[in-house]
């Protein structure tokens, strides 16, 4: 069999799937706009992974053909609407003290799973998924065990990524908007 012979099918994607997708998208934006101007950026993050969870739980969304690019590629429209509320500027200013958070940030993970699991004597494949998980994200953690040949693990990576991703944002920007009310700022 020729590479060229290899058919696509179950990859290709109807012009209106994506259409039906990008609700959460739309959705998200425009119940945004009804924010105020220091918490619309944060709510629309908020409501993208929300909205955008509870429609991958309809059964129509997930027998569309090509479910798994459709979610890559919001996956990917969401990273670059984040990266579109980035400051440029105060970010390049700030990268050393940025640098230094997520130095302490990985390193605190680091040590909070190694002592976790040790405790809890959970198995090391767990062990390393969980702070690639922790550190990077599910993706990558599902490739991590992709490439060890843990193949009933891939899919507890993805879950990992999405469910972490989710909470991760509602505790990160809790956490920013608790630390705003401190200081002040």
């Amino acid at each position: 069999m020729k590479i060229t012979d290899v058919k696509m099918e179950k990859f290709s994607i109807e012009l209106t799937e994506p259409f039906k997708v990008a609700f959460a998208e739309v959705v998200s934006t425009k119940l945004s706009s009804f924010m105020s101007a220091d918490f619309a950026s944060a709510g629309r993050i908020l409501l993208i992974s929300t909205i955008s969870i509870i429609v991958a739980q309809v059964p129509a969304v997930r027998q569309l053909r090509g479910a798994m690019n459709l979610g890559l590629f919001f996956g990917m429209m969401y990273l670059v609407i984040v990266g579109f509320s980035v400051n440029i500027k105060g970010f390049l200013t700030s990268a050393a003290t940025i640098t230094l958070f997520c130095l302490c940030v990985i390193a605190g993970s680091l040590l909070l799973h190694v002592l976790i699991t040790r405790l809890l004597k959970i198995r090391y494949e767990y062990v390393l998924l969980g702070i690639v998980g922790a550190i990077a994200d599910g993706t990558t953690s599902s490739l991590v065990a992709s490439g060890a040949r843990w193949k009933s693990l891939v899919s507890v990576g993805m879950l990992m990524g999405v469910i972490g991703g989710v909470c991760g944002n509602y505790v990160g920007i809790a956490v920013a908007y608790l630390i705003r009310m401190i200081t002040g700022a």
